[in-house]
């Protein structure tokens, strides 16, 4: 499950499921997830320390996340590391709109985005113990 899944109570399923790429409304609407997900985090001051890390892991080093376009220091290490965790989880497991890639390819793609790279790297050099850690889900109707 990817960091952002908190807030996606908020985005209509539809578009959430939707197979084929997001109109620019309903991609304004994914958007607002990180704030959702923030503003149920701050209403339990035990996970305080989670609001800052959900706020901000679609934020790109390069400015180009959201919800706010911060970049470089300004994006929390921890939010950095779960923007990483994120796409890599979103890259290798299937969607409506495409099947899963293969962890390899899934790093080779992200090292050419505006990831934290040292983060990215830190994911390469111990992939294999990270593709261990995630289940992998088998279909239930394949086994009779």
């Amino acid at each position: 499950m990817g960091g952002g899944q908190i807030g996606k109570i908020a985005v209509p399923e539809h578009i959430l499921n939707k197979p084929g790429k997001l109109t620019d409304e309903e991609f304004e609407e994914i958007k607002k997830h990180s704030i959702v997900g923030a503003d149920i985090l701050r209403e339990y001051p035990e996970l305080s320390f989670a609001v800052p890390v959900v706020l901000y892991h679609h934020e790109r080093m390069d400015g180009s996340g959201y919800p706010f376009g911060l970049k470089d220091g300004e994006i929390p290490l921890l939010a950095r590391i779960l923007a990483v965790a994120d796409v890599f989880d979103a890259l290798t497991s299937d969607r409506p709109y495409r099947k899963a890639m293969k962890p390899e390819d899934a790093v080779a793609l992200m090292k050419k985005m505006p990831l934290d790279q040292e983060v990215v790297g830190i994911l390469e050099k111990y992939l294999s113990a990270f593709v261990s850690l995630k289940p992998q889900v088998s279909n239930p109707r394949s086994n009779p």
